[in-house]
Parts: structure tokens; C-alpha cells; sequence
């Protein structure tokens, strides 16, 4: 078993371009996984122990970004999501006048376990983001992933 820390940030940086080329977005990935050998019968398994899927824009701000750090100093262990791109909205006025402001970006919304196949669909189907896929058969390359998990998170392998 091993467990691997990423490496350095910058370099998990993958550029995408939309179908109209502008605007272009960056996905940042940052997983922890573990790598278990079956005794029972000699399969690897592969578990994802931590993640970062973050969307940034092209001048690298980010925009959202999907979290699950389940150790650690943060007290928010479970997946959340950050519109980190968000402004504070006016949600009411107070007493004294002022509105008060409800930083949302801040906010760490929960979220069930998001897999990366998860974010790669968002990215190329939703057409807010409208990015263009690498390959023609993008919908069923994820579709392979997403059925060879046996847990949130774990995919099986043969030796």
C-alpha cells in the first residue's frame, strides 16, 4: 500500500478550451489515493483518500472548486463545494441601514462524493462551460470509468 501527496500545484494545471475557443478555463487536480493489493485474489484496488478539483479562469482565478479532505486542521471534512468565483450578495438591510452581505464565496457547501468524471461531464456538457472534448467518445470513456468504481471512490484493477 502506498499513499501518494500531490506535487506541486502548478504543475496539475490542464487548460481547456471552449468550442468557441474564448474564454479558455484551467482544471486543477489535487488527489490523494491509495493503492491496496487484494490478497483474495490478486486485484489492485485504488482509493481516492483526498481531493481538489478546482475550475479556474484563464488569468488562473478560481471559480469553483470541489474540496473533500477528510483529515486534517479544517473542520469541514466532508465534500463541500466552493463558488469561489462568487461575490457577496445584499441579502437584507439591517437595523442600522447598512445590508448585510453574505460572502458566498466563502461558504463551503456540501456536496456528495464528486468524482473527477464527474467534473470532466460538467465541464464538456454544461454549456456555461461548453468545453470542447478531447475525444469523440468522451461520454462513454466516462461511462467505463463511473462502472469500474466499486466504492465512492475506489476503482478495481487486475494485477
Amino acid at each position: 500500500m502506498f499513499l501518494s501527496h500531490g506535487a506541486r500545484p502548478e504543475r496539475n494545471l490542464l487548460i481547456l478550451r471552449t468550442v468557441s475557443v474564448e474564454p479558455t478555463f484551467r482544471l486543477q487536480l489535487v488527489v490523494d489515493y491509495r493503492v491496496d493489493r487484494l490478497p483474495e485474489n490478486g486485484m489492485h484496488r485504488v482509493s481516492v483518500s483526498r481531493y481538489s478539483y478546482s475550475i479556474l479562469d484563464s488569468t488562473r482565478r478560481e471559480l469553483l472548486s470541489f474540496h473533500w479532505h477528510p483529515y486534517g486542521r479544517s473542520r469541514f471534512t466532508t465534500p463541500h463545494l466552493h463558488v469561489s468565483g462568487a461575490r457577496p450578495i445584499a441579502i437584507a438591510q439591517r437595523l442600522d441601514g447598512d445590508a448585510f452581505l453574505l460572502d458566498i464565496g466563502k461558504a463551503h457547501l456540501p456536496t456528495r462524493h464528486v468524482l473527477l468524471e464527474d467534473i470532466v461531464e460538467l465541464l464538456i456538457a454544461d454549456p456555461v462551460f461548453a468545453v470542447a472534448p478531447r475525444r469523440a467518445d468522451w461520454r462513454r470513456v466516462v461511462a467505463t470509468n463511473r462502472a469500474a468504481q466499486t466504492t465512492e471512490g475506489s476503482y478495481t484493477e487486475s494485477a
